[in-house]
């Protein structure tokens, strides 16, 4: 059985086509609009999918109609009202084979392009599902595997991970002429006293910047022991402020040295502590660290920059990196924050356990999906 499909303007076009190569026998199996292609010499047309048992040899054919002359066939109108001869049909015939060709070449250089093009959404599937796997939430999952550029290849993973610290807000870590006074604010447990210490450590004993180290949390038991404790280690000045007039006080005797204030942990739920801790900032206005958990969730860590940063402005230092075990998480609402990242804290060494956060660390740490210092 021969199987083949003929296109035409018209639908009689079409099938007077396939007639003519198969004979009147032939069966149509379907029929329907062609589909556009630029090589079209017509913006639309219709195509007929004709089945018959057997062309008739064409020398057949001329051998019977030398042997029995017929009168010459009446000439067919067209849809357009013009004239058909059987010329005109062989030439639309060559012009059907013609098209036939072209359409089975362009469909194959079409399985070509979209074999490349689902090689590209391929490797954004893959990158989509890394960041979901890592704990990202969906809507900056989807939106940083599409922002992928096409043709990566076995390079995805590399690739995301390098748009997703990139996208990232920059790496601002103190320096001697940088702030004269910085405040530690965050929620209950987020490590201040202790990210506090390993700060002072890492300034004083290698950047060899004078601090001072002040607390106002006089709320928890042992808090102003535990920072008076390590400020007779480390041989720097400490001091208690207990009313927001004498952090100003503070500060403004404190010299030439940076003075790092720690805070006591409020929920950003409670309106009372953070009117407290807004006067108090607004006594002296010393540039704010905030800092946030690996492990909290992004909406959380969202909620921390309404709660805690009056201006709206500071940077973040993110503490608990070596408990969190999805850290895409914690990008996604890092991105949210929109905040300058200073520092990263691991583990309760100090000064050992505290690095800039810089982006290759960020890129390992996003890759593994563990915290290496």
């Amino acid at each position: 059985m021969i199987v083949k499909r003929y296109s035409g303007r018209t639908a009689e076009e079409a099938l007077n086509l396939a007639k003519f190569e198969l004979g009147e026998d032939a069966v149509i199996l379907s029929s329907g609009r062609a589909r556009d292609r630029w090589w079209k010499f017509w913006e639309t047309g219709f195509q007929v999918l004709v089945a018959a048992d057997s062309a008739p040899p064409p020398r057949q054919l001329r051998e019977s109609q030398e042997a029995r002359p017929e009168p010459a066939p009446e000439p067919k109108l067209l849809s357009n009202g013009h004239a058909s001869s059987g010329a005109d049909l062989r030439e639309k015939l060559d012009a059907a084979r013609f098209e036939q060709r072209m359409e089975a070449l362009l469909e194959r250089l079409e399985q070509r392009i979209g074999r490349m093009e689902g090689f590209s959404q391929h490797a954004q599937e893959m990158a989509y599902r890394f960041l979901r796997e890592r704990g990202m939430e969906e809507g900056w999952a989807r939106s940083l595997a599409k922002s992928l550029p096409e043709g990566q290849g076995e390079a995805w993973r590399e690739q995301v991970v390098a748009r997703v610290v990139s996208s990232l807000p920059e790496v601002l870590p103190l320096t001697a002429k940088g702030a004269r006074a910085v405040m530690l604010v965050g929620p209950t447990g987020s490590g201040k006293t202790t990210t506090l210490a390993k700060l002072a450590a890492h300034l004083y004993l290698e950047e060899k910047v004078a601090v001072t180290l002040v607390t106002t949390d006089t709320f928890r038991a042992g808090a102003v022991e535990q920072l008076e404790t390590f400020s007779d280690i480390l041989g720097v000045p400490f001091r208690v402020a207990k009313k927001p007039k004498e952090l100003a006080q503070l500060i403004e005797s404190s010299g030439q040295g940076l003075v790092l204030i720690d805070t006591p942990g409020h929920s950003v739920r409670h309106p009372l502590y953070m009117a407290e801790l807004k006067a108090l900032w607004q006594s002296a206005r010393p540039e704010l660290f905030l800092t946030v958990p690996a492990v909290l969730a992004p909406a959380e860590i969202r909620a921390l920059k309404e709660g805690f940063l009056s201006d709206g402005r500071g940077r973040v230092v993110i503490t608990k990196a070596d408990e969190a075990h999805a850290p895409g998480a914690l990008f996604g609402a890092l991105l949210d924050l929109g905040m300058p990242l200073s520092y990263i804290t691991h583990g309760q060494d100090v000064p050992e356990d505290i690095a800039v956060a810089s982006p290759e660390r960020l890129e390992r740490w996003l890759a593994t999906g563990e915290y290496h210092a």
